[in-house]
């Protein structure tokens, strides 16, 4: 259910009470061993098969509140999204698609385009030193998401950055990644756009994306992450002109078949059941 107009605080949409076998069958079906999966329509409906238990990381995941977090800033504060932020020396780390470069100043957008598009570390790394973080962790705790914590930077392959590195590993469940993305998509606050735009602009899709070539569902944009502990997708997808959000997460590297497999079934599922 949502928040009607006007609420201060969003209220996440709440899952099932208890895990949805549906979800477990097919979790089963497609291999994974231990995922955590969460599945809403735009209009809040929800399943989930262990969605509420935290994944051994959040790896990339958590760029997704980190951005509901700086889109709040700027909003709030009236901030302009051609703001430019100088990318500290001490948050740089290798990247993987990003060409970002630490000792720039970069706009707010581009920032943000490259975190979420580009999964860039040292702009994320950026993004929380100009947040804070108590900032990003109140604004989380005030929009209703109780178990998400950002409390790290992130790292390459090897590099860690050097300053205000953060103390705790991150946090987030599927439940609430997958509302985080309702909200996205529902457009709660007219901030939400510039998100939704720029996980329209995914680079990495070798999951959602490539789950949805063959299928019903038409892809609108995503968010994967994959350190050594965790793979996993956040993906907005249109099924029979409806959205629906799906995140899923697997223990482990090199779980792509896995995830793109379950991913296409659940699609299949809320084709052939009319939503979830």
């Amino acid at each position: 259910i949502l928040p009607a107009a006007g609420a201060v605080a969003l209220e996440i949409p709440a899952p099932d009470e208890s895990p949805s076998q549906i979800l477990a069958d097919i979790a089963q079906d497609s291999g994974l061993s231990s995922p955590t999966i969460a599945v809403c329509d735009i209009g809040g409906k929800c399943l989930n098969y262990r969605g509420d238990r935290p994944p051994q990381s959040a790896a990339s995941l958590i760029k997704v509140p980190i951005a509901i977090a700086l889109l709040h800033k700027v909003a709030t504060d009236k901030i302009s999204l051609d703001t430019p932020i100088y990318v500290e020396r001490s948050n740089y780390t290798e990247e993987n698609f990003s060409d970002i470069k630490v000792g720039k100043s970069y706009p707010l957008k581009y920032l943000l385009t490259q975190m979420i598009a580009y999964s860039s570390n040292i702009a994320t790394n950026q993004i929380i030193d100009y947040l804070g973080w108590d900032y990003i962790n109140k604004t989380l705790v005030e929009l209703g998401y109780s178990t998400t914590r950002v409390s790290h930077k992130l790292k390459g392959s090897t590099t860690n950055p050097t300053e205000n590195v953060g103390w705790a590993p991150n946090r987030i469940t599927s439940n609430e990644l997958t509302a985080m993305m309702v909200e996205i998509y529902n457009r709660k606050h007219p901030e939400y756009d510039a998100i939704a735009e720029v996980l329209g602009y995914q680079v990495e899709k070798v999951l959602g994306f490539q789950a949805l070539k063959t299928s019903v569902g038409r892809w609108l944009g995503e968010k994967t992450g994959e350190n050594s502990l965790v793979r996993g997708t956040t993906v907005a997808v249109e099924i029979q002109g409806k959205i629906y959000l799906i995140t899923v997460t697997e223990s482990g590297r090199r779980r792509e078949g896995k995830i793109r497999r379950c991913v296409a079934q659940i699609v299949e599922y809320i084709a052939s059941h009319a939503g979830v």
